[in-house]
């Protein structure tokens, strides 16, 4: 059986534990792309050339660092198969990350996710009630007329230059049932498919086991009622918005117990509080 690296973010540390613990393949492990530096290049490559098949998730073009890029990694290497990041904003689609500077990536309620909607309603001065008006149908419809379709357009779009796809299997089943805990964290039976491609690609056969571990549920962003009632989604369970507990950013994340909001409210109440702590907040341009 063949020894397999596979390269990416998040959902290849997922998938790296699929291939491990239900396959004959052996893995060789790699950090995720966003803790790798120019640093670790000279190990991550030796890593690279003691494997058979390299599966490596697509990144920017201009990408830091560079020899994590595809065309690089093909430059170097011949067993190259480029897979897409699995990311789907459909059910909710002003999800979106916050950095700040001289603070990065800001860390909320919703851990690395914030809600454009909520974050531009407080940088204008909006109440929580005008805040929640945003989210009606009508309203968020407005302004994101056909998420669902626009979502997969944009994957189709990066899947132009990849090897292994996945937005036919999220357009076929997407509004069957939730396919993602937040837009870049699919749920197993996603990963399960993912990984039935790729060793495909291969010449070897997959079948999705019984049970499997999950790890990329931390946090939840349910379909958005909007969303639902747009598309008629109605056999999708709403869910929760599922957290942590910040409402103070001198509090550290890391000591954040995990929350279940009651309903979006709830949650925007506690983005507006966790706000009002940010330094330079206020600063920005809604």
């Amino acid at each position: 059986m063949p020894t397999i690296a596979v390269i990416g973010n998040c959902q290849a540390q997922a998938i790296e534990a699929i291939i491990a613990m239900h396959t004959d393949c052996k893995i060789l492990g790699l950090p995720p792309v966003f803790e790798m530096s120019d640093a670790d290049k000279d190990r991550t490559l030796d890593i690279l050339g003691k494997v058979d098949v390299i599966f490596a998730q697509r990144v920017s073009a201009d990408y830091n660092p560079p020899f994590l890029r595809a065309a690089s990694l093909r430059s170097m290497f011949p067993n190259v198969l480029i897979w897409p990041n699995i990311y789907h904003a459909g059910y909710s689609p002003d999800i979106e990350y916050l950095y700040l500077g001289g603070i990065g990536k800001v860390v909320g309620p919703l851990g690395d996710y914030h809600m454009k909607t909520v974050r531009t309603a407080y940088l204008r001065g909006a109440s929580v009630a005008e805040c929640l008006s945003c989210y009606s149908v009508e309203n968020f419809t407005s302004i994101f007329p056909n998420p669902i379709e626009a979502s997969l357009a944009e994957l189709r779009r990066r899947e132009k230059d990849v090897d292994i796809k996945i937005s036919d299997c999220i357009e076929e089943y997407g509004k069957g049932r939730k396919l993602f805990y937040t837009p870049n964290h699919p749920v197993n039976v996603l990963l399960f498919e993912m990984v039935r491609r790729m060793l495909r690609g291969i010449g070897l056969n997959f079948d999705n086991p019984p049970s499997h571990p999950y790890t990329l549920s931390k946090v939840n962003v349910p379909v958005y009622s909007a969303v639902r009632r747009h598309y008629g989604l109605d056999n999708l369970a709403e869910g929760s918005f599922v957290g942590i507990d910040r409402l103070d950013y001198t509090n550290s994340p890391d000591t954040s117990s995990t929350r279940v909001y009651e309903d979006l409210e709830d949650l925007v109440n506690v983005f507006y509080r966790f706000y009002d702590t940010v330094p330079g907040f206020r600063e920005l341009q809604a």
